[in-house]
């Protein structure tokens, strides 16, 4: 995990504090409203929770390709919640759930960004001592 290390630059440090805050919060919001809907339903409850879950041992390991393939992910939860959202019938979790997706999506794609950055600048300084 590269948190480990002294020359993370602050960008990158920045915005995977914000992915995860808002990865969990929305992990946590699909929970909340599992638990207050009439029946909770596992399946409801799984077919929120597995797409945004499959790439997470990635992520845990800093694995770029993993937040890019968070990123599309993400597309179809904003194709499913915006709609929702625009309506009349929207209600304030619509907006928050609006809200956290995409800051899941921009907050994944600049640390992914930053994460390969980084990562290739670290294989260009290790060449350089190399030689």
């Amino acid at each position: 995990m590269y948190s480990q290390s002294p020359l993370i630059p602050q960008p990158l440090k920045s915005c995977r504090q914000i992915f995860l805050a808002s990865y969990v919060c929305l992990l946590a919001l699909y929970g909340w409203l599992n638990l207050n809907r009439e029946e909770f339903s596992f399946v409801i409850l799984a077919i929120q929770w597995v797409p945004l879950l499959l790439p997470a041992m990635g992520i845990w390991k800093d694995n770029a390709r993993s937040y890019d393939w968070l990123c599309f992910i993400s597309l179809a939860y904003f194709l499913f919640i915006v709609p929702i959202a625009m309506s009349e019938q929207a209600a304030v979790t619509d907006w928050l759930q609006l809200l956290l997706v995409v800051s899941v999506f921009t907050s994944a794609m600049f640390t992914s960004r930053w994460l390969k950055a980084w990562k290739h600048q670290l294989a260009l300084d290790a060449a350089e001592q190399n030689t």
